[in-house]
């Protein structure tokens, strides 16, 4: 294989991962709702592709998955297309200037990644009233933590991918 095809052999495998994620995020745990809360996936697979990859194909790629999750009709699906964006191009900057490719970088950029897109969609729900401000004790940090929780799998299964076409 040419570094090419190893290259798009790469990143259909990362669209993969991330078509899968969608599907779990919106079809499965919508109705299996572990102690009650949803777990939001989708911004801890995209960080950890994003970490593996340049700030522009990071960016590229959260641009495009915010497109889909917006389209897929996912919760405040606008502006997911530009914190996606944000969230992926931050991590592969942060982690590219900063941080070493390990898994501590990797839970932290994910972390990070959940409070770009999971915390502008909990403001934007705050000032339309649709949520109570004490709904971020109850609701909005718990699936923080639900949602971390999964980075190491996703930390695991993109640096899988990664050796792939390098």
């Amino acid at each position: 294989m040419n570094p090419r095809q190893k290259r798009a052999l790469r990143w259909a495998l990362y669209g993969a991962l991330l078509f899968v994620t969608l599907l779990a995020q919106t079809v499965v745990l919508q109705h299996i709702r572990p102690f009650g809360l949803v777990p939001s996936l989708m911004p801890v697979a995209l960080v950890c592709v994003a970490m593996r990859e340049s700030a522009e194909h990071a960016a590229l790629c959260g641009l495009l998955t915010g497109l889909v999750w917006c389209l897929a009709g996912g919760d405040c699906g606008s502006l997911a297309i530009v914190t996606m964006t944000a969230s992926a191009a931050l991590a592969a900057l942060v982690c590219q200037a900063w941080l070493n490719r390990n898994l501590f970088s990797g839970v932290l950029l994910c972390l990070g990644g959940l409070l770009v897109v999971e915390g502008g969609v909990f403001l934007v729900h705050l000032y339309l009233g649709s949520v109570v401000p004490t709904a971020a004790w109850t609701v909005f940090l718990p699936a923080l933590g639900l949602s971390i929780l999964t980075s190491p799998i996703y930390y695991g299964l993109v640096a899988a991918i990664a050796k792939v076409g390098r």
